[in-house]
């Protein structure tokens, strides 16, 4: 009778035990499903998609205020002798949606832009002995996303990126342009992840969506979900590796 007795206690145990685990492993799945439940609208932006309209507000700098953004330079590398030229940056970023679900889940969606201007004297050759700041090169990215908050971190949903680059100077060609998207960061519900896509832009303008099988990550300071480009500028027999860093702030 003890032995019965001992038996079910150590089979209670079990089933607690198996519950718990359920339980837990259930959270994490719960978690990592949070972008596949049912969100209602609460609110709904109009998107500037006027280059010149957003390229204004980035550079007045007062713009939506909420997210903080990563601090990005752009920098200039001299292919000859290696020497670098930082090009300072304009940002903007537009909260297009929020969505919540009936237990109160929210979903926030925006848009980050960054611009960055190469003018003329940044390339400097030969020819040119004085200071010129009329427009060369105006480089652009946008990252879509969407952020989620569980037990206090953000975790970003990365949905497209897009971008290119504005010639204003006919001296100059562009050319070994690369966009690399990458969902780099803290998987929600565990793990991490080192995914990295590289493109290769045929022509001055791009598009590219994300993967939709890519998790939400959390952003760390080694780990930065988000977009860069580069591209290399040739003019009078020089050349520099332009690079426009669009990456989505640490979380953790």
């Amino acid at each position: 009778m003890r032995k019965k007795g001992i038996n079910f206690l150590i089979l209670s145990c079990l089933c607690l035990t198996l519950v718990f685990n359920f339980f837990i492993i259930n959270k994490a799945v719960s978690a990592e499903d949070s972008y596949s439940v049912k969100y209602k609208t609460i609110f709904n932006a109009n998107e500037i998609t006027d280059l010149d309209r957003l390229y204004n507000i980035a550079k007045s700098n007062s713009f939506s205020k909420n997210t903080s953004i990563n601090p990005a330079k752009m920098t200039a590398i001299n292919a000859r002798d290696k020497t670098k030229q930082i090009v300072p940056t304009y940002t903007a970023t537009q909260l297009l949606k929020i969505e919540k679900t009936e237990d109160g889940m929210v979903r926030k969606s925006f848009a980050t832009t960054y611009f960055a201007d190469v003018k003329s004297s940044y390339l400097e050759d030969q020819y040119r002995e004085q200071w010129d700041g009329s427009l060369s090169v105006r480089a652009y990215s946008t990252v879509y996303y969407s952020i989620i908050s569980n037990q206090g971190i953000n975790y970003y949903k990365l949905s497209k990126v897009k971008g290119g680059w504005y010639k204003a100077d006919n001296t100059v060609s562009l050319s070994n342009r690369q966009v690399t998207i990458s969902n780099q960061g803290f998987i929600l519900g565990g793990g991490i992840s080192n995914t990295i896509l590289y493109k290769y832009p045929t022509s001055n303008s791009f598009s590219y969506l994300c993967p939709s099988s890519w998790p939400p990550v959390a952003a760390h300071t080694h780990y930065f979900p988000g977009c860069s480009t580069s591209v290399t500028l040739t003019r009078g027999g020089e050349s520099w590796i332009l690079r426009l860093p669009n990456n989505l702030p640490p979380t953790l």
